[in-house]
């Protein structure tokens, strides 16, 4: 019972349901669940690139699903710059540089928006320290559901959105941590 319980609140939080907090609410409604009446420009183009690299049908889905969430984080959260891990896809590179007007760092220190994908426990660490300072974000792909706990443990606030195997965490001062279970589309 609690199981079904758990996704009913996750779909409901996914369609806004039940989100307080205004800026949850439009983070929730704009990079989660986005209107599918209404895309971004750059859709097209990541397409384009995870068609160019020839990777196989079975993870092609999940790239362009991965590069589109990261197009509106980029579009919406409007970071000056962005860490991505060196083995990432060109899809994420496309995704990036049509979100908005940021750059591309070589050093996760420098940056306000860290993305990744299959973290390993030795990465932890690095995300607690790059979270607990206020404007930076997190998205991080292949994330357990455990991850949002722990990050929890040192943000003292903002906003933490987690499903089954995505994260999307928001440092915002002022903000009471506000945790919810979403559905990522």
């Amino acid at each position: 019972m609690s199981r079904f319980i758990k996704r009913l609140n996750r779909w409901r939080h996914s369609r806004g349901f039940g989100v307080h907090s205004p800026y949850a609410y439009q983070l929730v409604c704009e990079i989660v669940r986005p209107d599918p009446r209404y895309g971004y420009y750059g859709y097209h183009d990541i397409e384009r690139a995870v068609m160019e690299a020839h990777v196989s049908s079975s993870t092609e889905t999940r790239f362009i699903r991965r590069a589109c969430l990261l197009l509106r984080c980029v579009a919406n959260l409007r970071p000056a710059s962005v860490w991505l891990p060196p083995s990432s896809a060109s899809c994420m590179t496309v995704a990036v540089a049509k979100g908005g007007s940021c750059r591309l760092t070589a050093q996760v220190k420098d940056c306000e928006l860290m993305v990744l994908s299959e973290p390993k426990a030795e990465d932890i660490d690095s995300m607690k320290r790059h979270i607990t300072t206020h404007g930076h974000s997190l998205l991080v792909f292949g994330a357990g559901v455990g991850l949002a706990t722990e990050l929890s443990k040192v943000m003292t606030d903002g906003l933490i959105l987690y499903g089954l195997s995505t994260l999307l965490a928001v440092s915002r001062p002022n903000m009471p941590l506000v945790l919810h279970a979403v559905n990522f589309s």
